[in-house]
């Protein structure tokens, strides 16, 4: 990730120029984005995803994000606020794939994030998402239909869902923990569309609940 990278800022980043090294390694100059900068960008994708679109998406990001301030260098700053709109891109995305049921189913696993409660059960899932309902004027659904969504959640990498040794006998029971970075997905449900009209109102008690308990 690192070496292309460097192949791509010498081609798109102004002042900077491509070397091969002795031992047929690219390396550079520039004089508005430093090795370690770049190596961050790799790093921060290799955490993610580990895809070279990724790491291109973080360096893009922090140099429009350099150039949009009249920069004349990208500072680590602007790295920092690159991974962060980045993610919140991808909590947008994945998120936007979802029904507004298992949103809703959703919103339980945040809860137990927030008072601090995950990885949670099932049934302690139900509780949240079942006052969320009432809340909004949602038509409940069982702890077993609701679990149907949280699977389908499972599935795109939104929650990590696996069952729990030692279950109901006749039932499946199964433990639950958020997958998305939970700051960022509070941002994203509070505040962008087509989230904010539906959530942001549960969003913002989740959040007040969050920093009373130290989860943000």
């Amino acid at each position: 990730l690192f070496q292309i990278l460097v192949r791509r800022a010498a081609r798109g980043l102004k002042n900077t120029t491509l070397t091969i090294t002795d031992d047929g390694e690219y390396d550079f100059e520039s004089d508005v984005v430093s090795k370690n900068q770049l190596r961050r960008c790799a790093e921060m994708a290799a955490q993610e995803r580990g895809s070279a679109r990724q790491a291109l998406r973080y360096l893009g990001g922090a140099a429009s994000i350099a150039d949009g301030k009249g920069a004349d260098r990208i500072k680590d700053e602007h790295i920092h606020q690159s991974e962060r709109e980045v993610r919140q891109e991808f909590v947008h995305e994945i998120l936007t794939d979802h029904t507004e049921d298992d949103l809703l189913a959703f919103t339980g696993v945040l809860w137990c994030e927030a008072v601090g409660a995950s990885p949670a059960k099932t049934n302690q899932i139900h509780n949240h998402y079942s006052s969320v309902c009432s809340a909004l004027d949602e038509r409940t659904k069982v702890q077993r239909r609701m679990t149907e969504r949280l699977k389908d959640l499972d599935l795109t990498g939104v929650v990590n869902m696996r069952k729990e040794i030692g279950g109901q006998p006749g039932g499946e029971d199964y433990v639950i923990d958020l997958a998305l970075p939970f700051e960022d997905t509070l941002d994203v449900m509070q505040h962008e569309e087509p989230f904010t009209d539906k959530f942001a109102s549960v969003i913002q008690e989740i959040r007040d609940n969050a920093h009373i308990n130290g989860r943000l």
